[in-house]
């Protein structure tokens, strides 16, 4: 393998990381989401502020 290829194959490898924790990331948000409109159709509006705030608290320390 070249050079070059060594180095595109590490470059990639790099990204596809990113991307793996990014899909990590949008998952669990979309996990807390849905929970928390789970709790509003349920009428527990108390657990779906709880859901929210995990959201928006895994959201705020991830970005």
């Amino acid at each position: 393998m070249s050079v070059f290829h060594e180095e595109l194959f590490a470059e990639l490898a790099w990204v596809r990381g990113l991307l793996d924790a990014e899909t990590r990331r949008a998952n669990a948000l979309h996990w807390y989401v849905t929970e928390a409109l789970k709790s509003l159709h349920q009428d527990q509006p108390e657990d779906a502020k709880v859901f929210l705030r995990e959201a928006l608290g895994a959201e705020i320390l991830d970005g």
